[in-house]
Protein backbone atom coordinates (compact mmCIF):
# COMPACT_ATOMS: atom_id res chain seq x y z
CA UNK A 1 0.00 0.00 0.00
CA UNK A 2 2.61 2.48 0.82
CA UNK A 3 3.98 2.14 -2.43
CA UNK A 4 0.60 2.89 -4.31
CA UNK A 5 0.95 6.10 -2.10
CA UNK A 6 4.22 7.10 -3.57
CA UNK A 7 3.10 6.60 -7.12
CA UNK A 8 0.14 8.63 -6.46
CA UNK A 9 2.10 11.43 -4.64
CA UNK A 10 4.59 11.33 -7.75
CA UNK A 11 1.75 11.43 -9.92
CA UNK A 12 0.05 14.47 -8.49
CA UNK A 13 3.25 16.10 -8.06
CA UNK A 14 4.41 15.79 -11.34
CA UNK A 15 0.49 16.83 -12.67
CA UNK A 16 0.76 19.85 -10.32
CA UNK A 17 4.08 21.14 -11.95
CA UNK A 18 2.87 20.52 -15.52
CA UNK A 19 0.10 22.35 -14.44
CA UNK A 20 1.44 25.30 -13.07
CA UNK A 21 4.45 24.83 -16.23
CA UNK A 22 2.17 25.72 -18.89
CA UNK A 23 0.34 28.72 -16.84
CA UNK A 24 3.61 30.36 -16.79
CA UNK A 25 4.38 29.64 -20.45
CA UNK A 26 1.11 30.90 -21.47
CA UNK A 27 1.00 34.14 -19.61
CA UNK A 28 4.53 34.83 -20.78
CA UNK A 29 3.65 33.98 -24.60
CA UNK A 30 0.22 36.17 -24.12
CA UNK A 31 2.79 38.85 -22.43
CA UNK A 32 4.80 38.84 -25.37
CA UNK A 33 2.14 38.98 -27.81
CA UNK A 34 1.30 42.21 -26.07
CA UNK A 35 4.48 43.38 -25.47
CA UNK A 36 4.31 47.20 -25.99
CA UNK A 37 1.69 47.51 -22.74
CA UNK A 38 2.71 44.31 -20.59
CA UNK A 39 2.87 44.17 -16.83
CA UNK A 40 5.61 41.43 -16.58
CA UNK A 41 8.38 42.89 -15.17
CA UNK A 42 10.59 40.56 -16.74
CA UNK A 43 9.86 41.55 -19.96
CA UNK A 44 10.01 45.43 -18.78
CA UNK A 45 13.22 44.97 -18.04
CA UNK A 46 14.24 43.65 -21.26
CA UNK A 47 12.98 45.90 -23.00
CA UNK A 48 14.30 48.62 -21.05
CA UNK A 49 17.74 47.17 -21.26
CA UNK A 50 17.45 46.78 -25.22
CA UNK A 51 16.18 50.46 -25.43
CA UNK A 52 18.84 51.73 -23.40
CA UNK A 53 21.59 50.15 -25.60
CA UNK A 54 19.87 51.91 -28.76
CA UNK A 55 20.18 55.07 -26.68
CA UNK A 56 23.79 54.85 -25.98
CA UNK A 57 24.59 54.10 -29.07
CA UNK A 58 25.29 50.61 -29.21
CA UNK A 59 24.16 48.17 -32.15
CA UNK A 60 22.93 45.10 -31.15
CA UNK A 61 22.91 42.67 -34.59
CA UNK A 62 21.93 39.91 -33.02
CA UNK A 63 18.31 40.43 -31.59
CA UNK A 64 17.42 36.61 -31.12
CA UNK A 65 20.22 35.65 -29.32
CA UNK A 66 19.99 39.07 -27.21
CA UNK A 67 16.20 37.50 -26.43
CA UNK A 68 17.57 34.35 -26.08
CA UNK A 69 20.09 35.20 -23.37
CA UNK A 70 17.44 37.20 -21.19
CA UNK A 71 14.96 33.58 -22.29
CA UNK A 72 17.90 31.72 -20.44
CA UNK A 73 17.70 33.57 -17.03
CA UNK A 74 13.62 33.99 -17.04
CA UNK A 75 12.43 32.25 -14.15
CA UNK A 76 9.02 31.59 -12.68
CA UNK A 77 8.14 30.77 -8.78
CA UNK A 78 12.39 30.52 -8.91
CA UNK A 79 12.59 28.05 -11.51
CA UNK A 80 13.76 27.56 -14.72
CA UNK A 81 11.67 25.93 -18.01
CA UNK A 82 14.77 23.51 -17.49
CA UNK A 83 13.83 22.50 -14.00
CA UNK A 84 10.29 22.52 -14.39
CA UNK A 85 11.15 19.51 -17.46
CA UNK A 86 13.36 18.00 -14.85
CA UNK A 87 10.78 17.73 -12.13
CA UNK A 88 8.44 16.38 -14.19
CA UNK A 89 11.05 13.75 -15.33
CA UNK A 90 11.97 12.21 -12.06
CA UNK A 91 8.42 12.68 -10.92
CA UNK A 92 8.15 9.94 -13.81
CA UNK A 93 10.73 7.70 -13.15
CA UNK A 94 9.81 8.07 -9.25
CA UNK A 95 6.46 6.16 -10.20
CA UNK A 96 8.21 3.53 -12.45
CA UNK A 97 10.91 2.68 -9.36
CA UNK A 98 8.22 2.83 -6.52
CA UNK A 99 6.21 0.24 -8.94
CA UNK A 100 9.04 -1.82 -9.29
CA UNK A 101 9.77 -1.83 -5.59
CA UNK A 102 6.65 -2.40 -4.84
CA UNK A 103 6.19 -5.26 -7.62
CA UNK A 104 9.53 -7.41 -6.21
CA UNK A 105 8.09 -7.10 -2.30
CA UNK A 106 4.35 -7.73 -3.00
CA UNK A 107 4.19 -10.37 -5.91
CA UNK A 108 0.45 -10.64 -5.33
CA UNK A 109 -0.07 -7.39 -6.80
CA UNK A 110 2.55 -7.23 -9.87
CA UNK A 111 0.38 -6.18 -12.38
CA UNK A 112 -1.48 -4.11 -10.03
CA UNK A 113 2.09 -1.92 -9.31
CA UNK A 114 3.67 -2.09 -12.53
CA UNK A 115 0.46 -1.51 -14.80
CA UNK A 116 -0.21 1.72 -12.09
CA UNK A 117 3.56 3.23 -12.11
CA UNK A 118 3.98 3.28 -16.12
CA UNK A 119 0.53 3.84 -16.86
CA UNK A 120 0.95 7.15 -14.41
CA UNK A 121 4.90 7.71 -15.68
CA UNK A 122 3.15 7.89 -19.63
CA UNK A 123 0.67 10.52 -18.52
CA UNK A 124 3.23 12.92 -16.99
CA UNK A 125 5.44 12.25 -19.87
CA UNK A 126 2.60 13.08 -22.11
CA UNK A 127 0.95 16.25 -20.51
CA UNK A 128 5.28 17.13 -20.69
CA UNK A 129 5.03 16.68 -24.38
CA UNK A 130 1.80 18.53 -24.57
CA UNK A 131 3.58 21.63 -22.90
CA UNK A 132 5.60 21.55 -25.81
CA UNK A 133 8.74 24.09 -23.55
CA UNK A 134 10.69 23.92 -26.60
CA UNK A 135 8.41 24.82 -29.12
CA UNK A 136 6.96 27.66 -27.34
CA UNK A 137 10.25 28.87 -25.84
CA UNK A 138 11.11 29.35 -29.99
CA UNK A 139 7.74 31.35 -30.23
CA UNK A 140 8.11 33.11 -27.28
CA UNK A 141 11.67 34.38 -28.71
CA UNK A 142 10.28 34.75 -31.85
CA UNK A 143 7.85 37.53 -30.33
CA UNK A 144 10.44 39.55 -28.25
CA UNK A 145 12.36 39.68 -31.44
CA UNK A 146 9.47 41.06 -33.85
CA UNK A 147 8.87 43.35 -31.31
CA UNK A 148 12.09 44.69 -30.57
CA UNK A 149 13.02 44.58 -34.29
CA UNK A 150 9.85 46.57 -35.52
CA UNK A 151 9.45 49.07 -32.62
CA UNK A 152 12.98 50.23 -32.17
CA UNK A 153 14.95 49.14 -34.95
CA UNK A 154 12.40 51.62 -36.71
CA UNK A 155 12.90 54.09 -34.14
CA UNK A 156 16.79 54.20 -34.75
CA UNK A 157 16.64 54.23 -38.80
CA UNK A 158 14.79 57.15 -38.81
CA UNK A 159 17.77 59.67 -36.69
CA UNK A 160 20.52 57.22 -38.86
CA UNK A 161 19.41 58.10 -41.71
CA UNK A 162 19.11 62.01 -41.09
CA UNK A 163 22.90 61.50 -39.98
CA UNK A 164 23.79 60.51 -42.89
CA UNK A 165 22.21 63.04 -45.18
CA UNK A 166 23.80 65.74 -42.90
CA UNK A 167 27.22 63.95 -43.34
CA UNK A 168 26.86 63.74 -46.66
CA UNK A 169 25.71 67.75 -47.55
CA UNK A 170 28.73 68.55 -44.86
CA UNK A 171 30.99 66.25 -47.43
CA UNK A 172 29.68 68.55 -50.82
CA UNK A 173 30.28 71.45 -49.23
CA UNK A 174 33.64 71.18 -48.58
CA UNK A 175 33.95 68.86 -52.13
CA UNK A 176 32.79 72.20 -53.29
CA UNK A 177 35.34 74.75 -51.67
Amino acid sequence: MLYFMIISGAFLVGVGINTALMNCIRNLVRDTEEMEDTDNSFLKQMKLRYKNCMRIGHEIRNTEAFAGKYMDKYTSYGLSFAAYEKIISVCGGICVVAAMAGAMLDRSRLLQYLLLGFLAMYVINGLKNMTDVRGNRRRITRNIVDYFENRFVAATEEPRAKYEESSTKSVMKEEKR
